[in-house]
């Protein structure tokens, strides 16, 4: 690797992706024409960043994806207990109107 594509890299490697990007597609970037050893390294090297953002954004998208199921799995739980506490409510004050109806049949017989 000379010295011109050295530079060339570290030029690329500066540059936000999408100027990259650009520089490759009109040759401001590296010297030599379209489909030499230059651009092609250029096109390599752009590649390579794209896949790295590319697989920084999956994994990212996973740990947001499994902590949500975790946040759902929570809020699942936490809603059967809820249904739980509800239906005991409503069996506790079934049991007490029939209690309060039994005690009041008694009081007036």
């Amino acid at each position: 690797m000379d010295n011109a594509q050295k530079d060339m890299i570290e030029k690329l490697n500066s540059m936000p992706l999408e100027e990259a990007r650009d520089a490759i597609a009109t040759g401001k970037i590296y010297a030599g024409e379209i489909g030499s050893d230059t651009h092609k390294l250029a096109l390599s090297l752009l590649a390579s960043r794209e896949t790295t953002l590319r697989d920084a954004h999956d994994s990212e998208s996973l740990i947001i994806s499994r902590k949500a199921l975790e946040i759902s799995e929570k809020a699942r739980s936490d809603a059967r207990l809820a249904n739980k506490i509800a239906i005991s409510a409503i069996i506790l004050s079934a049991a007490t109107a029939i209690g309060i109806a039994i005690s009041q049949w008694f009081t007036k017989h």
